[in-house]
Parts: structure tokens; sequence; C-alpha cells
């Protein structure tokens, strides 16, 4: 999963670096700027949403695991009276 997410980063690194080149570039006054203007803007911003809901998958996924966990340690401890019981409704 690292090495997908760094590959990702030097991908928006790159497609950054090719925006920032045509933004300095002489050929605004030139037909074709906008239309590559628009397809690199377009292409960032694809894959920023794209890693975005990426990682917004992963880290939900983590959270519910963690309350799981969290929940069944909790009941753990209540069973063994090691949690007082309103420590557990602040919890919840």
């Amino acid at each position: 999963m690292a090495r997908t997410y760094s590959l990702e980063h030097e991908g928006e690194s790159v497609l950054f670096d090719q925006l920032f080149e045509l933004l300095n570039s002489n050929m605004q006054n030139e037909e074709s700027y906008r239309r590559e203007l628009a397809s690199r803007t377009g292409a960032l911003q694809t894959s920023i949403d794209q890693h975005m809901s990426k990682e917004e998958e992963q880290v939900f996924f983590f959270i519910g695991c963690a309350r799981i966990a969290l929940h069944f340690l909790m009941i753990g401890l209540r069973e063994f009276k090691l949690v007082p019981p309103i420590v557990l409704i602040c919890i919840f």
C-alpha cells in the first residue's frame, strides 16, 4: 500500500510540474494554450480526486476496525469488572 501511495504522489508531482511549466511558458498567446491548460488541469484534478477517494476508503475502513476492536475490548473489560460502567457510557 505504501508503494502505491508513493507512486500516486510522484504522479501528482509530475502533473504539477507540467502545469507550472505550461504556466511559465511563452505560449500563452498561442491558440493551443487554453486547450493544453484545460487538459493538464483536468488530469491533475482527476488524479487528486481518485487519490482522495482511495484515502477516504482506507481511513474509514481503519476507523471501523478500531471501533470494533475497542467495542470488544470494552465488553471484555466490563465483564471482568475492570472498567466502571460510567466510563463505558462516556466512550460510546
